[in-house]
């Protein structure tokens, strides 16, 4: 069940990534949407500023043509309302300024407004309106650099976002690629002993008389149970069961030929259908797959001995006989002492 519970932990790993990219998509909304405003309000500022700086030139030049400026040429938002028949024709100045962002502006504004009102000489008032372009000038730029340093931390934090999304994107590929490849391994093997499971073993003994009728070719299944497994849990414990199962496995995958099907086929069962195998390659290979389990000390220092029976496939006899007579021979062979060889044929004979 170990395998099943690492699937289980693996679907919820690509459930959590997958929350954790909506989340992340959710918040980039919310970022671009926040830094688009924030980016708007810069645009409005940098607006705002430089029709003070192109209106104090302006308001400079009406001055310099002898245009008449009062002290009471704004009103509270500082717009421009009283001018005379001259400096309409001239489109004057038409600003507001916002007190929050503009207050260094704001003041110099009024001082420029008191040099109109006390009739200083236009050197004075030109001094006064260049400090008032430097200063809105400086404002300008520090919005401006404001600005790209935010469009700048939209550029970063995009590009790493879709870069992380990326990465997330081809992990939960490769997750569902090998998830995919586990449930297809675990729908015909054995997840413990890495054989084929009784699953693969139905379709594998059909395609092998579908294979007969064709070439008419005989073919043997053979069939192995361990001697007194039960015991082996009772005394040693099931890990150590699973333990012996799992090493059954490879001794089986390794003593017999690459042509053969071996396969788990229920608890401390196991078949194998051996292609093209008469009644002395199946009691050659039998036998010696019996003894390399007897020679053999499993991990945990236990040794085990298996009985096995088969049944050569003749004229005539379906795929349950076959089995059903393979199961006849093991048990003959566990009432004959275990640890043996029995051949059906010779049951009858």
């Amino acid at each position: 069940m170990k395998p099943l519970r690492k699937n289980k932990t693996v679907v919820n790993h690509v459930l959590v990534l997958l929350l954790w990219l909506i989340v992340s998509i959710s918040t980039l909304g919310f970022f671009i949407i926040a830094n688009s405003k924030v980016i708007e309000r810069y645009s409005v500022l940098i607006n705002e500023a430089g029709k003070i700086r192109g209106g104090t030139q302006r308001i400079v030049k009406l001055n310099a043509h002898g245009i008449d400026i009062s002290p009471h040429i704004t009103d509270i938002n500082l717009a421009i309302q009283e001018v005379n028949k001259l400096a309409l024709t001239k489109n004057p100045l038409q600003a507001s300024f916002n007190e929050q962002y503009f207050t260094a502006v704001h003041v110099q504004w009024i001082q420029l407004l008191a040099q109109f009102a006390s009739n200083r000489s236009q050197q004075e008032v030109f001094d006064q309106s260049e400090i008032m372009w430097y200063t809105t000038n400086a404002l300008v730029a520090h919005i401006e650099a404001q600005s790209i340093k935010s469009i700048n931390r939209f550029y970063i934090v995009t590009i790493v976002f879709f870069a992380i999304a990326f990465i997330l994107l081809v992990i939960f590929a490769l997750t569902k690629f090998i998830i995919k490849d586990k449930i297809e391994y675990g729908a015909t093997h054995d997840l413990l002993t890495g054989l084929y499971n009784r699953n693969y073993f139905q379709d594998a003994i059909e395609r092998e008389y579908a294979s007969y009728r064709r070439t008419k070719q005989e073919f043997s299944l053979l069939m192995c149970d361990i001697d007194h497994f039960k015991k082996i849990n009772d005394t040693h414990g099931h890990v150590a069961g699973d333990r012996v199962l799992r090493d059954l496995g490879l001794l089986l995958r390794s003593q017999t030929r690459s042509l053969d099907t071996p396969v788990r086929y229920g608890g401390e069962e196991f078949v194998i259908i051996m292609p093209g195998a008469n009644r002395e390659v199946c009691t050659l290979y039998a036998e010696r797959i019996r003894k390399a389990v007897a020679n053999k000390r499993m991990r945990g220092r236990v040794r085990i001995t298996i009985s096995i029976g088969f049944c050569v496939h003749t004229p005539g006899m379906n795929a349950e006989q076959l089995i059903k007579n393979a199961d006849e021979a093991m048990y003959r062979a566990k009432q004959k002492g275990r640890n043996r060889v029995v051949d059906y044929d010779s049951m009858n004979t």
